[in-house]
């Protein structure tokens, strides 16, 4: 029921605010598209620190970027 009170139901037309249920299909889509490629390729302006860091490293917060 799109509406409890007044026995609304759902419809093709009903409009749902999903908010910040949507992060986490989003970032699941990205990950399928290119989890394992280095950041850098997507942006090749990012100081090469050294190391290969990857969308999948950021993705799961096991490698990050230095802030200084």
């Amino acid at each position: 029921m799109a509406q409890l009170d007044y026995a609304i139901p759902i419809t093709p037309f009903t409009v749902f605010h999903v908010t910040s249920a949507s992060k986490q299909f989003t970032c699941y889509t990205i990950l399928l598209l290119a989890v394992d490629d280095n950041i850098r390729k997507h942006i090749p302006e990012l100081h090469d620190f050294g190391y290969t860091i990857t969308i999948r490293h950021l993705a799961h917060h096991t490698r990050g970027i230095n802030d200084h």
